[in-house]
């Protein structure tokens, strides 16, 4: 199977909005390995995507979308066809140009043009699990977000909202020297974290624990060269679950330096699990990040939507 009609949706403000220089300088050869009739679509402001992928779907019979960005456009343009899929039952087709910092959405194996990886192969499609969360946010209402690359608590959650909202030197190293700019920041958030006291329930376990760092992944990348070791498949219907509790700050950095070598060995420390469904509470309201967006909230229940959309 494959789409009727593809339409490319670049974020401009991607990497620092570097992106919109890279789309300029290698548009016109990306362009050439896709169909004539794409659609493209700028964006600066995501509260407009919305409506413009319904307008795409309903105007324009787009069923594939192609986020030329960083791995929060691909969280966005998932999210709303998720949402769309609940009322039309149909499954929807999505791709990346990686424009923006890290792109492990694109991870492991990508195409690519000059330095821009890419999956806009829409000759060739898998179906791919998605992982889905709903949490009690800081004003108690439920909310609903989906994920389709990973989604952490802890110091990962917390590197992330810092390096979303940078100070002036890993703003500047996000634009120039982008994995530095990520140790870096791994660095500073392990020496400004404390642990979180959480309950967890997974596989029948139920843990009250002080929680370091937790990973759900469909995807082992997480950021950068940081990767897990957990055998983990698209459409497997499972979670990798990898969390760590109880550690100090040096047991955390040699975490991060086992995970910048795809390395995430096992002990009373560091667990792994392979799981359908996952939940965390906490008394205070915590940060999760999913595929590199991060929000707020104090409960998290964890469910996975088996083949629930398409990849190129």
């Amino acid at each position: 199977m494959k789409p009727k009609r593809l339409a490319i949706i670049l974020n401009k403000n991607a990497k620092q909005g570097k992106a919109t220089l890279l789309w300029e300088k290698f548009h016109s050869r990306i362009l050439k390995i896709l169909p004539s009739d794409i659609i493209v679509v700028k964006s600066e402001n995501p509260l407009l995507i919305n409506e413009l992928i319904l307008d795409m779907i309903d105007t324009h019979e787009v069923d594939g979308f192609i986020s030329a960005g960083g791995d929060g456009g691909v969280h966005t343009i998932l999210n709303i066809l998720m949402i769309q899929q609940k009322h039309s039952a149909k499954k929807y087709y999505l791709g990346g140009i990686g424009l923006g910092s890290s792109n492990d959405f694109l991870k492991p194996n990508f195409d690519s043009i000059a330095s821009i990886p890419l999956k806009v192969n829409w000759n060739k499609n898998e179906l791919a699990d998605v992982g889905c969360v709903v949490f009690k946010n800081q004003k108690g209402s439920h909310i609903t977000r989906y994920f389709i690359i990973n989604a952490s608590i802890g110091i990962t959650a917390h590197a992330n909202n810092y390096f979303n909202n940078p100070g002036f030197i890993v703003r500047f190293l996000k634009k120039h020297w982008t994995n530095a700019a990520i140790v870096i920041t791994a660095i500073y958030s392990i020496f400004k974290f404390e642990n979180l006291k959480v309950d967890i329930n997974y596989n029948d376990k139920k843990r009250s624990i002080a929680l370091s760092n937790l990973g759900v992944i469909k995807n082992p990348n997480i950021s950068g060269n940081f990767k897990y070791e957990q055998n983990i498949a698209r459409n497997d219907g499972y979670f990798g679950l990898n969390y760590c509790q109880e550690m100090n700050k040096l047991e955390l950095i040699k975490t991060l330096i086992g995970l910048s070598k795809g390395k995430f060995t096992t002990n009373p420390k560091r667990i792994t699990e392979k799981v359908r469904y996952l939940s965390i509470k906490s008394e205070k309201s915590i940060e999760i990040e999913m595929d590199g967006e991060v929000f707020s909230g104090s409960e998290f229940d964890f469910s996975i939507i088996p083949s629930a959309i398409f990849v190129m």
